[in-house]
């Protein structure tokens, strides 16, 4: 830290498209290397972490391969101390993430996509756990209950059946169902509006299944 010496291992230079000779074992030469929009968070969360002198720091960064390719690497430090506890060295490790963040990406990219296909589509689609509870309502069922976005969310199904009779009968419908693992069938019911209007519907609907094949919840449209 004192002379900004700095060794970086020959297969971190390789990763990246040098030979050893080809990048100077100095933090400015290897700063250069650093995406432009990731240096001052890099200087940063350095800093800081030398700051309040602790032992250990890690960041997300991205680098410049020599072809230009921007690669991810998660970034682990260790500071080490002197006698009086100041930091005179840092020891990291640079792991190449990038195949781990593109997948991730990739799958983001698939949620967003998925997402805006179910607020777009002209039909109701909520998401509702095993007591009842409404998870999710796409933008088309608020429409047709006469809700602002998400204003049903936490709220029991039950609440918008018009009479109690109705909420046992498809409470039942639902035990039944998934007590034995029925195969789902329509569900044909009333609901109430937010104004008071009683409105038909017809519920086509699915189990959602937890990581052990449990059945967690149901989905409908």
């Amino acid at each position: 830290l004192r002379t900004d010496d700095l060794f970086i291992d020959p297969s971190i230079k390789e990763m990246l498209g040098y030979r050893e000779h080809e990048i100077p074992n100095r933090l400015d030469a290897w700063s250069r290397l650093v995406h432009p929009d990731d240096r001052h968070r890099t200087v940063a969360t350095s800093t800081e972490s030398l700051s309040r002198r602790q032992r250990s720091f890690e960041m997300l960064q991205r680098l410049i391969h020599k072809n230009g390719q921007v690669l991810w690497f998660q970034c682990r430090g260790r500071t080490v101390m002197d006698s009086d506890g100041k930091p005179v060295r840092v020891l990291g490790t640079n792991t190449n993430v990038t195949a781990a963040r593109l997948i991730a990406d990739e799958f983001q990219a698939g949620v967003d996509r998925y997402h805006a296909l179910i607020e777009t589509v002209p039909y109701g689609i909520q998401e509702v756990d095993l007591s009842g509870v409404l998870l999710y309502c796409n933008s088309a069922s608020d429409r047709m209950m006469g809700n602002q976005p998400g204003e049903r969310i936490g709220r029991s199904v039950l609440d918008f059946i018009p009479t109690p009779e109705e909420a046992d009968e498809l409470c039942r419908f639902m035990r039944k169902h998934v007590a034995e693992r029925r195969t789902p069938t329509p569900h044909i019911g009333r609901r109430r509006t937010v104004d008071g209007t009683i409105i038909d519907i017809q519920a086509d609907w699915s189990y959602k299944f937890g990581p052990d094949g449990e059945i967690v919840g149901f989905i409908s449209v």
